[in-house]
């Protein structure tokens, strides 16, 4: 992506913010209106829309890329290996399976899978961290409460926003699902006794 790009430079303020998303909108939908039945599939041509879609990956995205000597190393660096690629787990099948034999389009010259839905107008990672698949594991628990006898879910407060959500997290490529439900669970809501500061609070919330 070129630097001299509007959503590149932007300052990182809200309204910051709301001009680089305002600016991919736009670029996106002129692309999304050459989406006829037609030319969204990955199987048709079309060289005119091919080369006017932008490509947006988060700064945020980027800054975490596993690669890197500091952030959190929950995304994917730039270049992955294909073969890495091919080897991640998808449910589009209706069954457990790798990438390489699920049936999903691969693009040769960009050594990417494409997304099964056919183009949407826009390329790259958005927010999320991984190339392929972005598996979560966000358990619901629920009990009835002891005093009131009203169903109750499990939710959190995140430390980084302040907003009430479900336990749990993302499964890392090659991660048992089960296990990082289990283990993002005990980690986020359980408050283990070994660990003295919690990044979210827990609490019951009435459904």
């Amino acid at each position: 992506m070129s630097r001299d790009t509007p959503w590149a430079n932007s300052a990182p303020t809200p309204e910051g913010r709301r001009v680089r998303k305002n600016v991919l909108h736009d670029c996106s939908q002129r692309a999304s209106e050459r989406l006829t039945d037609y030319a969204q599939a990955w199987d048709s041509r079309d060289d005119e829309y091919d080369s006017s879609v932008p490509e947006f990956t988060s700064p945020i995205v980027l800054a975490n890329a596993e690669n890197l000597a500091s952030g959190g190393k929950w995304a994917d660096a730039a270049n992955v290996d294909p073969v890495c690629l091919g080897k991640r787990k998808t449910f589009i099948t209706g069954e457990e399976t790798q990438l390489s034999g699920s049936g999903v389009s691969y693009d040769a010259k960009r050594q990417r899978f494409l997304f099964p839905g056919g183009r949407t107008g826009l390329r790259g990672r958005g927010l999320l961290g991984r190339y392929g698949p972005n598996h979560a594991a966000d358990p619901i628990v629920t009990r009835f409460s002891p005093v009131t006898g009203d169903l109750e879910v499990v939710v959190v407060v995140r430390s980084d926003c302040d907003m009430i959500a479900l336990p749990g997290g993302m499964v890392n490529p090659g991660k048992d699902v089960a296990k990082t439900l289990y283990s993002e669970f005990t980690e986020e809501a359980a408050r283990p006794k070994l660990v003295p500061q919690r990044r979210r609070r827990t609490h019951f919330h009435g459904v």
